[in-house]
């Protein structure tokens, strides 16, 4: 009988995977032995054990991003050993931003499989290159001038896409001429943003529009001179922000103007355009001819034509060459209305040319006492007694009697007084 059965190998890892050789050894009761061998063929049919995990990767400068599977291996195993780990897809576009699933693929060393899915969240955090550029804009006739994004934008970029260009400032008017400064702003197709900013220079090249008079007429003042203001000509004239000056070529007309003049009106607005137009100017004299010399007595510099200027002239207009002025007031005596200067008119004073501001007239004729010298006058009564009548005797005019005596004589016929003159 048998006693006993042996093998020389009983126990096999993943070492021992494929044909092992092994030999068994037959004993009987009485100590005979018998060996022979066969073949054990061991086999793995046990798959990997696959793990994953989801993960986030960001497109780089150029909108790429690359993997491994080792990112996505979260502790695969197996109970002999991983050959390989291997992604069905490693490399990411702008196109594949979101969520991408990706297969993980485990083999082990016996040729076993395994796969297992994760998510591969692709991002785009990398902001637009911004590139401005500084331009000008010239206001319209209504005073205002709009920009868009793409006149500033000077070739911004981004990894993947710009989706936006917008300005913080696009329209413009009067107010805002000289540099303004405007930011553009970039929007990625991920909503990444950034901004630059850009200088915009807003000029007014418009003249202003003229609406003036044709004719205007002006009268030459007593000095032969005339005025005329630029708004007077003015009718209405217009510029698209704002004028800032009018102005016309000849304000001041003088004697030598007087008929039809040719003159220039400017208007100048707050940039310094300048526009001009022709109109005519009639310069008239409505004064006299005093002298009849043919020039008008504003012009005429001597009015009375008595050889003397009317700036000097102490009666322009009354021929007056020997310039009499009795009571030195700067006035003619042929023109004064007061020719002795006593405050009465020359025509109800009673002695025009002689200063007697009380009209004193002792015999009622008419003529003032200080130059009634035609007739001598005697007091008919004389009574020193000191009472204020007739206390003194007078014979006025005596003065103009050279070689005159004078006798006085009382009641009686007795002569009191005599004196010669």
């Amino acid at each position: 009988g048998i006693e006993s059965l042996v093998l020389d190998v009983t126990e096999f890892d993943c070492s021992n995977v494929g044909a092992n050789t092994v030999t068994l050894t037959v004993t009987d009761v009485n100590g005979n032995e018998f060996s022979s061998s066969a073949v054990v063929t061991v086999e793995d049919n046990i798959a990997p054990a696959v793990i994953t995990q989801d993960i986030l990767i960001d497109l780089d400068d150029n909108g790429e991003a690359s993997i491994t599977a080792d990112q996505i291996d979260a502790g695969s195993s197996d109970n002999c050993g991983i050959e390989s780990l291997v992604l069905d897809i490693t490399d990411f576009t702008s196109a594949d931003v979101g969520e991408n699933t990706v297969t993980l693929t485990v083999t082990d060393v016996n040729g076993n499989v395994s796969t297992e899915t994760a998510i591969v969240t692709v991002g785009d955090n990398i902001p637009p290159v911004v590139i401005t550029q500084d331009i000008t804009v010239e206001l319209d006739e209504n005073g205002e001038a709009s920009i868009t994004p793409e006149q500033i934008d000077a070739g911004s970029t981004d990894n993947i896409a710009i989706a936006a260009l917008t300005l913080d400032t696009s329209s413009f008017n009067c107010s805002n001429l000289g540099n303004n400064t405007v930011s553009l702003t970039v929007t990625d197709v991920n909503d990444n943003q950034a901004s630059a900013e850009a200088t915009v220079t807003v000029i007014d090249v418009i003249a202003p529009i003229l609406d003036i008079q044709d004719t205007v007429t002006v009268f030459l003042d007593e000095n032969g001179e005339a005025t005329l203001e630029a708004a007077t000509v003015d009718n209405g004239s217009f510029d698209n922000c704002s004028i800032e000056s009018i102005a016309i070529s000849e304000p001041i007309f003088f004697c030598s103007d007087e008929g039809e003049n040719i003159v220039t009106f400017q208007a100048t607005d707050t940039s310094g355009n300048v526009s001009t137009l022709q109109f005519v100017v009639n310069v008239v004299s409505e004064f006299g001819d005093n002298d009849g010399d043919g020039i008008k007595d504003n012009c005429d510099p001597d009015d009375d034509n008595d050889g003397i200027p009317d700036t000097e002239d102490n009666c322009p207009l009354t021929f007056n060459k020997e310039q009499f002025d009795l009571d030195g007031d700067g006035i003619g005596d042929r023109c004064d209305d007061d020719i002795d200067g006593d405050g009465i008119l020359n025509a109800e004073d009673n002695c025009p040319e002689a200063y007697n501001p009380g009209q004193e007239d002792r015999d009622g004729d008419g003529i003032g006492d200080v130059c009634d010298l035609m007739e001598i006058n005697v007091s008919e009564a004389f009574t020193p007694n000191g009472d204020g009548i007739n206390d003194t005797w007078m014979i006025y005019n005596l003065e103009s009697y050279p070689n005159t005596s004078v006798r006085v004589f009382n009641k009686w016929g007795d002569e009191v007084f005599k004196q010669t003159n």
